[in-house]
């Protein structure tokens, strides 16, 4: 399945964006997470701006969305993410189509999520969504220092 990654989708996706994200027969398997998380940044909300659309968390504007998308276009995965200090990335939330490529499409964006973390400067934790888990590592000296402006 080809696909590509975008901070933003075309508003014609909107209602697959709904069904994956507010519907996504998974949600069952995380709900403690979900539950802690909705209460602690609120219930993420789509905003359109012109003729795209994004993720926002209200208690969290700074907060970043990416979003899978595959040829048709289909969204089939979407994730929600700041930084909450210098050394963390946090990944609020993701959501990803349920059925045949599932697994790999939550490695292709974890992986996705986890190549942005580590090419920020100061980054040295990331916090998994729903776990309550985090991974450590090195950061890697060869990557050129970052501006401070969005993450994408």
């Amino acid at each position: 399945m080809r696909h590509s990654f975008s901070h933003k989708i075309h508003v014609s996706l909107r209602d697959e964006l709904e069904e994956l994200f507010f519907f996504n027969p998974r949600q069952s398997l995380f709900r403690s997470g979900i539950e802690s998380a909705l209460e602690k940044w609120g219930i993420p909300e789509i905003i359109q701006k012109s003729n795209v659309i994004v993720l926002s968390l209200p208690k969290l504007r700074d907060a970043q969305c990416l979003f899978t998308i595959t040829d048709g276009p289909h969204v089939v995965a979407a994730a929600i993410f700041h930084r909450p200090c210098f050394q963390v990335f946090q990944i609020n939330h993701l959501a990803v189509v349920d059925g045949r490529w599932h697994d790999d499409l939550t490695v292709e964006n974890i992986v996705k999520l986890t190549t942005i973390a580590s090419q920020l400067n100061g980054v040295s934790t990331i916090l998994f969504p729903y776990c309550f888990k985090s991974l450590k590592w090195q950061p890697r000296s060869d990557f050129p220092p970052n501006q401070t402006k969005k993450l994408l």
